[in-house]
């Protein structure tokens, strides 16, 4: 199953990825995949097929054991905080996730929100 998602930046520019591939880290995006999303990409927005591609990436997709996000305060360590587990999502979760962390670290209070997404659940120390 292909994993789709993207956004215009500023810019104009295009972004689009996906894909989710447990194959450990490997930073050099393989061209098959590419196409593969510019194909899918131009189901939607068929002007990306004609356009060049400006650059590629791959990287790290964080999962936690639960599929949630990980962000908070860990019981174990209290000067510690996390904002992890996004997967795929982290593209258009991250900027909100990393807000609800600052305003937990900068007031102490974490909003309701993020109670679902509590370290606790899975974070261990052995």
């Amino acid at each position: 199953m292909r994993h789709l998602y993207g956004r215009q930046r500023r810019n104009g520019e295009i972004i689009f990825g996906g894909d989710r591939e447990s194959l450990g880290y490997i930073s050099t995006p393989e061209p098959a995949g590419i196409e593969v999303n510019r194909s899918h990409a131009a189901e939607v927005i068929s002007l990306l097929a004609s356009l060049p591609i400006a650059r590629a990436w791959a990287g790290l997709m964080a999962f936690s054991i639960d599929g949630a996000p990980i962000i908070g305060r860990i019981s174990l360590r209290p000067d510690l905080f996390i904002v992890s587990g996004m997967s795929s999502s982290g593209f258009g979760r991250g900027p909100m996730a990393g807000k609800l962390a600052a305003d937990y670290i900068r007031t102490g209070h974490r909003a309701l929100v993020l109670d679902e997404t509590d370290p606790d659940r899975c974070v261990t120390e052995s």
